[in-house]
């Protein structure tokens, strides 16, 4: 982020081609109301253009001089690792438009993990800017190839917990539990009916991964603690007042929660019932 706010420092104010018009408008301003000030093309300009330079020298020193990604793929399961080197401009690599988990390993080294399809996966790698714009030429392509099923989502993703009547208001939340010990399962584009929620592109949940989605962030860590990670928050309350059943966990059904009108989707199709495993 250091280097991302210097770099357009350089291409932005301390480039006199940007400011300087900007100082002269200041100047005469400031002249017309009878201010004595110094004119900016006096010592200010050229001392915007040698900060300049000088930035520049030592971002050039230390930046990728362009955007590449490794052709040598590592992988856990159905999970691949996709690496390469970005310049300092990128803030984050997307995987065939969307974002999924994103570790930076140096200034300039990444690495996103992607879950697999079974068979051929061709992946479109983007580079993109802080205002989640894709920046021209960064940008590749990777064909990774997975031989194993994926295993259906059905009785592995369940909701594990649901919180409907929380000591403290607004902190009601939903938990979800992948069970299975070796398959990480893309959420993107699931759905969560009775909270009117849909999970954005790159969601995804690890083994034995758990996944939070609670009413209202600072009311949730206001009831459980700051260091307890929430996914994302929904708008939708869980229920009517009059489905008290849900206030009880312990008693309802081992299919989907009906009774809190909650099912589960996966794209384009519903999920069979869901096995719900019980909270701790």
């Amino acid at each position: 982020m250091y280097w991302r706010a210097l770099q357009e420092l350089v291409n932005g104010p301390l480039d006199v081609a940007n400011s300087g018009s900007v100082l002269m408008a200041k100047y005469n301003a400031f002249i017309q109301n009878g201010l004595k000030v110094e004119n900016p093309t006096e010592k200010i300009e050229s001392w915007l253009s040698q900060a300049q330079a000088s930035i520049a020298s030592q971002l050039a020193a230390v930046n990728a001089a362009k955007f590449t990604v490794n052709t040598t793929v590592a992988h856990t399961n159905n999970v691949a690792y996709i690496s390469g080197i970005a310049p300092v401009d990128v803030a984050y690599v997307w995987i065939d438009g969307a974002a999924y988990p994103l570790t930076w390993t140096s200034l300039t080294g990444w690495t996103v993990a992607v879950p697999l399809t079974n068979g051929a996966n061709l992946l479109t790698i983007t580079g993109v800017n802080r205002a989640g714009q894709p920046i021209a030429g960064d940008s590749s392509q990777l064909n990774v190839n997975y031989t194993q099923a994926i295993p259906s989502p059905v009785g592995h993703v369940v909701i594990n917990e649901i919180m409907y009547d929380p000591s403290v208001p607004s902190a009601q939340y939903l938990e979800l539990y992948n069970n299975s010990t070796t398959v990480t399962y893309d959420l993107s584009g699931w759905q969560i009916q009775g909270l009117s929620y849909t999970f954005p592109s790159g969601s995804v949940l690890p083994p034995l991964g758990f996944l939070v989605l609670a009413s209202n962030g600072p009311a949730f860590a206001a009831a459980y603690g700051a260091t307890n990670r929430v996914f994302d928050t929904f708008n939708s309350p869980f229920c009517p007042a009059s489905c008290s059943p849900c206030s009880n966990p312990s008693a309802a059904p081992t299919s989907s929660w009906p009774r809190c009108g909650l099912t589960m989707f996966c794209p384009g199709r519903p999920m069979p019932p869901l096995r719900v495993s019980p909270s701790n």
